[in-house]
């Protein structure tokens, strides 16, 4: 094993001397960042077992004599793809380098049908059979000498914590523990902006930021009058914050930011448009980026409540599958005809569309996403379950490649270890439909929370029943439109 790609560098191992660290870690429970000699000197004192007093979002290469150590934090919220090839471990955090290393680029493609189907596949697949993404909470120890690795997880997540807590005294928990994930900000040099949509989360975070009295900039993105440049406006004026603006009106700058979000994929679907308020320029990858990615989905807002009619597994899975597949299985099957075509970073490829979409495929594809789900799955906590399944899939394959795009530093304070072991503990009644994370906000700020969000174009603080009723709205807005076949403003509440 005479080299290895560490983040899309070849570095020659056996002149490798210092040990590289990349992201940022910090303190498990103070939340201090930590400096490399302070991170050597706890795996010095408890070995391997030191990665359970940390936290952040990292990769952490260790060499100690004959064996090399590569560490990620329990999220993976940083991409780390690997394989073992003629003897040489390779590891890199850019998907489309393996395609140098191979003579020939087989594709996976059970992988290839998952990510079609759902936009990710399931696991550690990618569409390189030989080539997987490292998993959440994973330690590789690479032999040196022996030319061998192995992998183990350091973490499980518990869901069977519960305990009386009133829904007061939930509340305030709750706020304590958004404000302390704040910390992790205010303890990271450097310059920070903030991507500014108009929803709940990154005015959550910009709220907070000022609160502490941290110096940052904002950041929006989208069409000129769009609701997010509209609301995220508003808000900056409020909270008296510098705010700056991209105009996105052009074809252009849409194909610019879809190749961003598609980078780590081969860009597959080059025409996707972008959905997601996380990427930002590639210009600005010096500054510290702090985001709300995916806070709405931690706090409960994408949870499907018909899924609490079901009582068991295999009903609980076949609801799922068919409701995230259903919608993209018959547009690609026969709108490609003979063969389907996508793209990776050594050009054009074609896989005959009928041998993709074949029976036998789709059946191991189910068993796949079977499997993939009873690892997270506990019949005491079945809401919560479905959510840890869709952060380390979903959200994690599809969400989590903005981190990757969106520049190096980059910070999400919501997947703090400490506010998502709470979360956790939350009872579904008052986490489902973000209940108590909205009734936080504006018991904290609430002349922010008067203010609409971009999703529903209603204020944050309007009771809950009206909440309800703007969403019947939109459901039968969307009805009618396939119906009458005519485009549906509210459908397109994010217009990018």
């Amino acid at each position: 094993m005479s080299q290895i790609n560490v983040i899309d560098e070849v570095f020659d191992l056996k002149k490798i001397k210092n040990n590289l660290i990349v992201g940022n870690v910090f303190d498990k429970e103070t939340l201090i960042r930590l400096t490399e000699y302070e991170i050597l000197k706890r795996y010095k004192i408890s070995g391997e077992k030191f990665v359970h007093s940390i936290q952040g979002n990292f990769i952490i290469f260790l060499i100690d004599k004959e064996y090399l150590y590569i560490f990620n934090d329990r999220y993976g919220l940083k991409h780390l793809y690997y394989c073992f090839e003629n003897g040489c471990f390779l590891v890199s955090s850019y998907f489309g380098r393996f395609t140098n290393y191979f003579k020939t680029n087989e594709i996976d493609k059970e992988a290839l049908l998952e990510f079609n189907l759902f936009k990710y596949p399931f696991g550690d697949k990618t569409l390189l059979k030989n080539v997987k993404l490292l998993p959440p909470a994973c330690i590789i120890k690479i032999d040196l000498s022996m030319k061998k690795y192995q992998t183990s997880v350091y973490h499980k997540f518990d869901l069977s914590h519960t305990d009386g807590r009133n829904s007061d005294e939930i509340l305030r928990d709750l706020i304590k523990n958004i404000n302390k994930s704040v910390d992790l900000v205010n303890n990271t040099a450097g310059s920070k902006i903030l991507p500014l949509s108009g929803g709940l989360d990154s005015r959550y975070l910009a709220a907070l930021m000022k609160e502490r009295g941290i110096n940052f900039n904002a950041y929006t993105y989208g069409k000129r009058f769009c609701d997010d440049q509209k609301y995220a406006t508003r808000v900056t004026k409020l909270l008296k914050i510098n705010h700056y603006h991209e105009y996105m009106e052009n074809n252009e700058k849409l194909e610019k930011y879809s190749k961003l979000i598609f980078r780590l994929h081969g860009n597959m679907y080059p025409k996707t448009k972008v959905c997601d308020s996380g990427i930002i320029s590639e210009d600005i990858n010096g500054e510290l980026i702090v985001s709300g990615l995916s806070g709405d989905m931690i706090f409960g807002s994408r949870f499907d409540p018909s899924i609490l009619n079901f009582k068991h597994k295999k009903d609980i899975i076949l609801y799922l599958f068919n409701k995230d597949c259903s919608e993209n299985y018959l547009v690609p099957r026969y709108k490609f005809g003979k063969y389907y075509y996508f793209y990776l970073l050594s050009g054009k490829n074609k896989i005959n569309s009928l041998e993709l979409y074949s029976d036998e495929l789709m059946d191991k594809v189910f068993e796949n996403y079977t499997q993939e789900f009873d690892k997270y799955y506990d019949p005491k906590n079945p809401v919560k379950s479905i959510f840890l399944f869709d952060i380390f899939n979903r959200q994690r394959r599809w969400i989590f490649n903005i981190v990757n795009t969106s520049g190096k530093n980059h910070l999400c304070p919501f997947y703090e270890y400490n506010l998502f072991d709470f979360v956790l503990t939350i009872p579904d009644i008052l986490w489902i439909n973000r209940v108590i994370y909205k009734y936080s906000f504006v018991c904290k700020f609430p002349e922010l929370s008067k203010i609409p969000e971009q999703r529903t174009r209603l204020p944050i603080n309007v009771p809950e029943w009206i909440g309800n009723l703007n969403e019947y709205k939109l459901k039968i807005s969307l009805v009618l439109s396939k119906i009458l076949k005519f485009n549906s403003s509210i459908k397109n509440w994010r217009p990018y």
